[in-house]
């Protein structure tokens, strides 16, 4: 991945995470109802990293 792809994914990540730990704690019946959402947006991101590193790795990138 190029770094501003990488760079976009990180931001997105942590306006997830400020957006999650906002809904826990100020309205935690919609985070229950977003719960799923959240967390497949959570692996997509773990995987694309992941992704990228054994790309990086056989030296395909």
């Amino acid at each position: 991945m190029s770094n501003a792809i990488k760079t976009v994914l990180s931001v997105l990540f942590l306006a997830g995470l400020v957006y999650g730990a906002f809904l826990y704690f100020v309205r935690p019946a919609e985070f229950r109802r977003l719960r799923g959402r959240l967390l497949i947006l959570g692996y997509i991101y773990v995987a694309s990293v992941l992704i990228g590193a054994v790309m990086q790795l056989m030296g395909w990138r």
